[in-house]
């Protein structure tokens, strides 16, 4: 009798023997039964039987393999490894949306609805919006157009709480020029404002966004200075919206600019920051490592255990674990057997709650922020945790071009939006910013032959560009520097 392929369980889950392997096994048993010279190639009688019993035999092996290895912690797929390690109240990290606060502009007093639909616009991607908004309902932002017809010479202006600023518009100029021009002009008239050039609307109009920076409600006019040019001011609103679809959505300034669901009176969309980017479901692989990861690192009291439990609530962008073991106060001020848990986004009272859940007893928190909690016996019980200092990134980065540097696209665009990819994957709570790490992003452009970067920080998102510095960022622990497009600026020189 032909020796039947080899099946059945083994350190690695049930293993089922391939079709050609099945094949091969029926077709010498055949040549056995029937004879050494019979037909069993595929185009004879006795072939077409023999693959026929073939498929029948791979859905009863491969069953089979799906049934054992369904309770097989190192085989088990998709809905069943979620079922094992349920036994251990560890679920698989859920699929996100990417967010976005887009600014919605146009007529004063327009209504816009929640799910309203803005998409990016070179990728297509949908966002929605959160919530109904009505455009310019507390004068606080408004948007500038800068359109075409503006001649040399001319000055074109905006008025802010009647006060002008106007920019005289040079020989080569372009909109972004101009646009760049008013918003250097504000800034340096010191008006509590903070001013953003996202860039162009979908007709290639260069946009400016100007929002309350502690002036108040504030009014805002706009002028071509006296010539022919198209330039025009818009109340506005800012919302924030979300991605359609999960996963890591990108949509980096400016290019959230093409409305989906029209709205007489909503004219324009535009984001002055980048999305917030969403994640896509954790893989089976990534999670049967990050449960090994939990068990080697001395259980569910673990300062691994008590980040990705803190990591899984909704909101929670970024964790930070400090655990002070000793007897005595370490140089951040711990005091002995404690931990600090440093996390951005999320709800006070559920990251506290899982704190308690997850620490061993005896463990006192730590931090500058609480929230009172009840226990399973019915105390209150105070737990402390701490947020992050925000270090918005501002970074210049001068390239020179070699042989190999694109002559077409936008180069610059893309090594901005690289960084800020690069920035918001790599560097979290805690993590000094070296200029030369930044080579990775940067030479995802060919060609570029030598790079100068300097950066510095703002503790304000909506302040103007601080004094840049040839110096890498030296990064405290519960400090977090943070990435955008916006605030990154690339020249060619």
């Amino acid at each position: 009798m032909a020796t039947p392929p080899t099946y059945g369980l083994t350190t690695e889950g049930y293993v089922a023997p391939t079709q050609e392997k099945i094949r091969a096994w029926l077709a010498a048993e055949w040549k056995e039964l029937f004879g050494a010279n019979s037909t069993v190639e595929a185009s004879s009688i006795n072939g077409k039987l023999i693959d026929f019993a073939t498929r029948i035999a791979v859905t009863y092996f491969e069953g089979g393999a799906g049934a054992a290895n369904a309770g097989w912690f190192a085989a088990a797929p998709g809905v069943a490894l979620e079922k094992i390690l349920s036994l251990f109240a560890f679920p698989r990290l859920a699929a996100s949306s990417s967010t976005v606060s887009a600014v919605l502009y146009g007529a004063d007093a327009t209504v816009v609805n929640a799910g309203a639909i803005a998409s990016v616009e070179v990728s297509k991607d949908k966002f929605l919006t959160t919530a109904g908004v009505t455009i310019g309902d507390d004068d606080s932002i408004y948007v500038v157009r800068i359109g075409d017809g503006i001649s040399p010479g001319d000055a074109p202006s905006v008025t802010i709480a009647g006060t002008p600023y106007s920019y005289v518009a040079g020989l080569v100029d372009t909109k972004t020029d101009i646009a760049l021009g008013i918003k250097a002009a504000i800034e340096l008239g010191g008006v509590q404002v903070a001013v953003f050039q996202p860039g162009d609307d979908p007709n290639g109009d260069a946009l400016l966004v100007i929002e309350d920076n502690g002036l108040g409600p504030f009014t805002l006019s706009a002028s071509n200075g006296g010539g022919s040019g198209d330039v025009e001011a818009y109340s506005a609103k800012r919302v924030d919206c979300v991605a359609e679809q999960t996963g890591p959505r990108t949509a980096f300034a400016g290019t959230l600019n093409t409305i989906e669901t029209q709205v007489t009176g909503w004219d324009g969309v535009t984001n002055t920051t980048d999305a917030d980017l969403g994640r896509n479901a954790e893989t089976d692989a990534a999670y049967r490592a990050r449960h090994r990861d939990q068990l080697q690192s001395k259980g569910s009291a673990s300062a691994q255990a008590i980040r990705d439990a803190v990591a899984q609530l909704d909101g929670v962008t970024y964790v930070a674990v400090r655990e002070n073991p000793d007897d005595v106060v370490d140089s951040e001020g711990l005091p002995p057997h404690s931990i600090r848990v440093t996390v951005l986004g999320g709800d006070s009272v559920e990251i506290c709650e899982t704190i308690y859940k997850k620490k061993a007893a005896g463990i006192q928190t730590y931090g500058a922020f609480n929230e009172t909690i009840e226990d399973s016996e019915g105390n209150f019980i105070t737990v402390y945790y701490q947020r992050p200092t925000s270090l918005y990134m501002w970074i210049r980065i001068d390239v020179s071009a070699g042989e190999k540097y694109p002559s077409s696209g936008d180069p610059l665009a893309t090594i901005a939006a690289a960084v800020a990819l690069w920035g918001d994957l790599n560097i979290s709570i805690g993590d000094d910013v070296e200029r030369f790490a930044l080579g990775t992003p940067i030479n995802t452009v060919p060609g570029i032959k030598a790079a100068t970067i300097t950066m510095n920080y703002t503790l304000n998102e909506l302040d103007p560009q601080p004094p840049l510095f040839a110096a890498d960022l030296v990064v405290a622990s519960t400090e977090l520097p943070l990435f955008d497009s916006s605030r990154i600026i690339v020249n060619l020189v």
